[in-house]
C-alpha cells in the first residue's frame, strides 16, 4: 500500500475492519497516544513523505 503522508495512513488505518473498529472504541486520551506512537514509527525519524508498506489479504471462500 502507498500512503501519501502519515494523515493518509492514519485515516486509512482508522477506517479498515476490525482495526478501525478498535481505534474507534477507544477514549480521545488512549487514541491520541496510540496515534503519537504510530506516528512516529510512520516518520521513524524521517520527514512526513509519502511511503509504502507491504499487506496481506487473507480471503476464504466456503460452499455449504
Amino acid at each position: 500500500m502507498d500512503f501519501a503522508s502519515f494523515a493518509d495512513y492514519w485515516t486509512w488505518l482508522s477506517g479498515q475492519g476490525t482495526v478501525g473498529a478498535y481505534l474507534t472504541g477507544l477514549e480521545s486520551g488512549k487514541l491520541g497516544q496510540l496515534e503519537e506512537h504510530m506516528r512516529r514509527a510512520y516518520l521513524a525519524g524521517a520527514d512526513d513523505a509519502p511511503r509504502s508498506f507491504a499487506v496481506t489479504a487473507w480471503v476464504v471462500r466456503g460452499i455449504v
